[in-house]
């Protein structure tokens, strides 16, 4: 008796969880079709940091490796 009873519990709890599974409304992990803020932040500042960069190897008249340092310390260890 025990093991059907524990069939039953089991059996009802399936159903319970498959039928609010169904009546869930699915999310949008897209963003509901909006602009993803994120990437515009991240081409904008990728767009200025590669201004400065540019700007910077204009003033010197010399190419640098490709990175950007800011203090006098970092550019001593290039």
């Amino acid at each position: 008796m025990s093991y059907f009873v524990l069939i039953l519990l089991l059996a009802l709890s399936v159903y319970a969880i498959e039928r609010n599974h169904r009546r869930q409304t699915r999310p949008s992990y897209t963003g509901s079709g909006r602009e993803d803020r994120d990437l515009a932040r991240v081409r904008t500042e990728l767009r200025a940091q590669a201004g400065r960069a540019s700007r910077g190897a204009a003033r010197s008249g010399a190419m640098t490796s490709g990175r950007v340092s800011s203090s006098p310390a970092r550019l001593a260890a290039h």
